[in-house]
């Protein structure tokens, strides 16, 4: 089977490389980011690309698996305008040229709470495109909706660690289950786990990645 993937070089998307590296049944791998990710591997080709110029990489999307895990915060985006053109923009371009390639089955990397009527902005964004990606209509279609991750990133985020304390307590409450934080690794073998189901389930919720041996 061969896989593509955005947001290669972010904690998930990182990850996800390691497990498509080491699956058997994934024979090729190409990734398209700004940067190199310092993996290596013979079936693995990764492309330095200008995510503002799809059109003229789109072309290599053909694949059976893709995975989608690009994003950003407002702070290194530098506006909102910024993240929403890397979280939403890109990621929907993306989506939409891997069906245009006939990809057989997408993988997007959302996250809890996405909700296209909510009132918070990021979460909004993320409603927002899962329900751009289920308008595409893949054969097979798969939204992660992790909780807070935990892991080593490239660019620390200090505000999102030391919330993870209070998010611990949260997910304590009756009904915050989803809350709770989780491992980058754990949804990457979540991903990569879900592109061998074929059943109708399309939302994947915080507590099942969490529970998925």
């Amino acid at each position: 089977m061969k896989a593509v993937l955005v947001g290669s070089t972010g904690l998930v998307g990182q990850e996800i490389l390691k497990a498509l590296i080491h699956n058997n049944q994934i024979d090729e791998i190409k990734s398209f980011s700004r940067n190199t990710t310092p993996l290596h591997s013979t079936k693995l080709s990764q492309r330095i690309i200008d995510f503002d110029q799809m059109k003229q990489w789109d072309h290599e999307l053909e694949a059976d698996i893709a995975f989608s895990t690009l994003g950003t915060t407002r702070s290194r985006a530098g506006s909102y305008q910024n993240q929403y053109k890397v979280d939403y923009t890109y990621q929907a371009q993306f989506s939409e040229a891997c069906r245009k390639h006939q990809v057989g089955h997408f993988v997007l990397i959302s996250t809890v709470g996405a909700d296209a009527k909510s009132k918070i902005p990021y979460l909004k964004m993320k409603g927002e495109l899962e329900n751009f990606v289920m308008s595409l209509n893949f054969p097979f279609l798969k939204i992660l909706r992790p909780g807070p991750l935990v892991g080593a990133r490239s660019h620390r985020r200090y505000a999102e660690e030391m919330m993870l304390p209070f998010n611990r307590w949260l997910a304590k409450i009756p009904g915050l289950s989803d809350l709770q934080p989780v491992s980058a690794d754990q949804v990457a073998k979540v991903a990569v786990k879900s592109v061998f189901d074929e059943s109708d389930q399309k939302i994947i919720s915080a507590t099942q990645i969490r529970q998925t041996k």
